[in-house]
């Protein structure tokens, strides 16, 4: 009887447990699910251990962004995206207000991200591929924090649509791993951080300047 009962407890826990050690596997294998075609937002996703062992995913979407193109000299410009962390929404308001408080809401509303300059012939050129890179810097709070994020462009029936996503740690950006309860016995986060975009380039304010 002992046996079967261990026997089981193994089967139970063993997935989490390989799930645990690597790259989250159920994210890794769904990554672009989170928007639909025509949404104009950004989300992130993470991985939440319940009493250490079984996991679940956690995302919070934001449709509350400002995406605009910034003319930073006479034929250079940056892509600017302002994001208010009190828009996030998770499904769970709690939660919501916490991560605010990691994302150091009291320093800074919003988070920043801010793409490197570029004259208009290379911006023109990156509108014209599939995929391409866009470095710039993520401000979270008092801090900036280099960004390298692989761009898709596609088209949705006659909308262009800019998507990407960013896979990293939150100790990277200087963030605490979110836990509930003391020590995270009840819930505790893992170190592994999405940060996912959908951007339709006609909701882009300014982006006639650049063609």
């Amino acid at each position: 009887m002992r046996s079967i009962f261990l026997k089981h407890v193994i089967i139970f826990f063993l997935p989490s447990f390989f799930c645990s050690s690597e790259i989250y596997c159920q994210t890794r294998s769904n990554l672009t699910s989170l928007f639909t075609s025509t949404e104009h937002s950004v989300a992130y996703r993470t991985v939440k251990k319940m009493l250490f062992v079984v996991e679940s995913e956690i995302v919070g979407k934001n449709s509350n962004v400002s995406v605009r193109v910034l003319q930073t000299s006479n034929d250079n410009f940056s892509i600017n995206v302002n994001i208010p962390i009190d828009k996030f929404d998770s499904g769970n308001s709690k939660r919501d207000k916490n991560v605010a408080e990691i994302l150091q809401q009291e320093k800074n509303p919003n988070l920043i991200f801010q793409s490197d300059t570029m004259d208009r012939d290379d911006w023109q050129n990156f509108w014209k591929q599939e995929e391409f890179p866009l470095t710039g810097t993520l401000r979270i709070g008092d801090n900036s924090y280099p960004l390298t994020i692989h761009i898709n462009t596609t088209m949705v029936d006659t909308m262009k649509v800019i998507s990407g996503i960013y896979i990293g740690k939150f100790t990277q950006f200087g963030l605490e791993v979110p836990k509930v309860g003391p020590m995270g016995i009840i819930a505790n986060a893992t170190d592994y951080l999405e940060l996912h975009f959908h951007f339709v380039v006609s909701k882009i304010i300014g982006i006639n300047q650049i063609f």
